[in-house]
């Protein structure tokens, strides 16, 4: 499942960013259990990196979704203005 994910973060694959983190998180959760049952060095490294990589994620989902907004509003300037839409009011009581 990890793999999957890594992958379509590779390709740029919005929808993958959520995923990931759920999927880290729990991890994390599972992780975090294991340390009050058994703390070790090790398990308290990995937890603590695989927050880092949650971190991470989360912040490159934001990113690519700000160039995402970018690209679909200069899409919209490029393409001309809209056409006019007739107004609702009658046309006497318009100021044109």
């Amino acid at each position: 499942m990890k793999v999957v994910l890594v992958v379509a973060l590779l390709r740029d694959k919005l929808w993958a960013y959520p995923w990931m983190i759920g999927v880290l998180a729990v991890f994390i959760a599972y992780q975090l259990y294991r340390i009050a049952l058994e703390p070790t060095a090790g398990l308290i490294a990995l937890t603590a990196f695989d927050l880092l990589i949650v971190l991470l994620t989360w912040r490159e989902m934001r990113q690519h979704r700000r160039r995402q907004a970018g690209r679909s509003s200069s899409l919209h300037e490029t393409t001309g203005p809209a056409e006019r839409v007739p107004s609702s009011r009658p046309a006497q009581d318009r100021c044109d």
